[in-house]
């Protein structure tokens, strides 16, 4: 024991609990990456075939072999419409769409991570902005679908896809979890609509406004 400290077995017992709540920490992060994974992939595929894009990748093509099947949370088709709801709106504003068609076709999936790292480096954290990467990676997957050879688009979406979960646990796990999981979406949806699209349409411009500014080398 150290003269004037505690115990050495309070000091191991303190060490064990420590190391004890990052473990839970990190399972729930893995937890969260899967269940990101898998809703993006879902959101993904449900779209091409909701808007009838053709030469579309499978969801069979573009899973990731290094993610396990996530644990789903009980209102998983829930999770799954809302993401729906929030992209429909987004469909429907026109200044979205403009300054979309101004991404150029060729983005790397590197030069979209780099523009969201700057973009979310201000620490606002909300569902809107979750809900935009989504939405933002549906978009460069579709002109990917217009602009690259069929043989190289599965595993340049499975990148795309990986790259988007991670730099999400990064930046959104620990606030998804002390939300309670992605199941409280739900309820943020039922907040006033005006308020809650703002809210994403906002995030998402800034978020577009930057893709088109950046310099794609």
């Amino acid at each position: 024991m150290a003269e004037g400290g505690p115990p050495d077995e309070y000091l191991r017992e303190d060490e064990g609990a420590v190391g004890g709540a990052e473990r839970q920490q990190s399972q729930e992060q893995d937890v969260i990456g899967a269940q990101a994974t898998q809703l993006l992939m879902e959101f993904i595929i449900e779209r091409f075939q909701r808007d009838g894009i053709e030469n579309a990748p499978t969801m069979e093509e573009i899973q990731d072999p290094d993610v396990l099947t996530p644990m789903q949370e009980e209102n998983w088709g829930q999770i799954g419409a809302t993401l729906r709801t929030i992209a429909d709106e987004m469909d429907r504003d026109y200044e979205l769409q403009r300054m979309i068609d101004r991404v150029p076709t060729n983005c790397s999936v590197d030069a979209v991570i780099a523009v969201a790292r700057v973009i979310f480096d201000d620490g606002i954290v909300n569902w809107g902005r979750v809900v935009a990467l989504f939405y933002f990676a549906y978009r460069m997957c579709v002109k990917a679908i217009n602009s690259m050879m069929s043989q190289y688009l599965p595993g340049w979406m499975t990148r795309l896809i990986r790259e988007i979960v991670k730099f999400l646990v990064e930046v959104f796990a620990a606030w998804i979890i002390s939300r309670g999981g992605w199941g409280a979406i739900i309820e943020y949806l039922g907040s006033p609509a005006w308020q809650f699209y703002s809210l994403c349409a906002i995030s998402f411009t800034c978020f577009v406004a930057a893709v088109v500014r950046m310099n794609w080398r």
